[in-house]
Formats: structure tokens, C-alpha cells, sequence
């Protein structure tokens, strides 16, 4: 072979030794307050977790169902994990956290989940503290919604991103393809 024709032939090994990892950008594993949990007690801090590190220049913000903006103080990143403190608790509603990273492959990913809260009103007439103390406490560590519900949520997100990656490799593989077919045509016409 010419060297030539040896490039279709190293372009189709340099992509199939290319590693998936390398289509694979970082997404959002956990955070808390859940995507679609139901929380029942203020909310003052908001804690996102990703698949790999978070670059300093990440960020994010929390909007209600109004589109009203909460602001977000002391946003701090440390290695996968990003959170930050509300300047006010959270009243009752429903919420958008809307976060924009640089992961650490330098690609800017965005996305959004949400989450409400129901906060019972605090009564303005004083109460007796037996009967504050009585009603039932939900346990810690659990909530009232599933875990199923942000399971769903990242599990779309994941589906999404795999389609994204088979698509890349379905693109690679129709370009490979071509390849071959160019380097033999050119194989032929040089032998006739």
C-alpha cells in the first residue's frame, strides 16, 4: 500500500481505538434538595454532586414557578461537588435550580432540576409546646417523596446523553465508512 492510501486506514484506527470516555461529558449524580422531592423544612442551601470535577467558573441559580431569581451567596466547588447558601430560606413553592459548569474535559455543560417546597406556616398565635412537640416528626434521613423521583430525573438526563454518544459513534462509524469507500475507489482507478 501507498502511503496514500494508508490515511482511510488510519483514520478508521485512530476511531475505533478512540475510548467512549472521551464523547462522555460530565453530568449531575445527586443533589439536595432532590430533583422532585417534596421537602417540608426551610431550604437554605443547595448541593449538587457530578460524575467528574467541577472547574471553578461553575455556577448556578434558583428561580420559583414565577420565574423569580433567589439569590445564591458563597457558591462554593470542591472537586465534584458545588453548593451554595440562599441569603433567605426558601418559602413555600416550587423551584428551578438552573446550574452552568465547566467539567473537567474544559466543555461547558448546563441544566436545570427541581424540587418544592411546603413549609407549614408558622401559627401567629402562640401554641402550647406539647402540642408542637407531638405532631410527628419525619425521621432524618428520609424525605416524602420517593428517591425514585430524582433516580427518573438522572436517569433521563443519562438516556439523554447515551442517545448523544451512540449518535457520535453512529456518525463516526457512516464517516469511517465513507472513508473506505473513497480509499477503495482510488485503489481501483489507480490500478485500471
Amino acid at each position: 500500500m501507498k502511503r496514500k492510501e494508508l490515511i482511510p486506514v488510519i483514520l478508521l484506527m485512530s476511531l475505533v481505538v478512540f475510548p467512549k470516555s472521551v464523547f462522555a461529558h460530565t453530568k449531575l449524580i445527586s443533589s439536595s434538595p432532590a430533583a422532585n422531592e417534596v421537602v417540608r423544612n426551610e431550604v437554605s442551601e443547595i448541593s449538587m454532586v457530578f460524575s467528574t470535577e467541577v472547574e471553578p467558573l461553575s455556577s448556578f441559580e434558583v428561580k420559583d414557578q414565577n420565574g423569580n431569581s433567589y439569590a445564591v451567596s458563597d457558591i462554593q466547588i470542591e472537586k465534584e461537588q458545588m453548593k451554595g447558601t440562599l441569603k433567605k430560606p426558601l418559602p413555600s413553592g416550587s423551584y428551578t435550580v438552573n446550574w452552568k459548569i465547566v467539567g473537567r474535559d474544559g466543555h461547558p455543560i448546563s441544566g436545570s432540576y427541581s424540587f418544592n417546597v411546603e413549609v407549614q406556616a408558622v401559627a401567629e398565635t402562640p401554641q402550647p409546646a406539647q402540642s408542637v412537640a407531638s405532631s410527628p416528626a419525619e425521621p432524618s434521613g428520609t424525605s416524602s417523596s420517593s428517591p425514585s423521583g430524582e433516580e427518573q430525573a438522572i436517569e433521563k438526563q443519562s438516556q439523554q446523553e447515551n442517545a448523544t454518544s451512540t449518535n457520535t459513534w453512529v456518525i463516526a462509524g457512516v464517516i469511517v465508512a465513507g472513508l473506505i469507500l473513497v480509499s477503495i475507489l482510488i485503489s481501483k482507478r489507480k490500478k485500471s
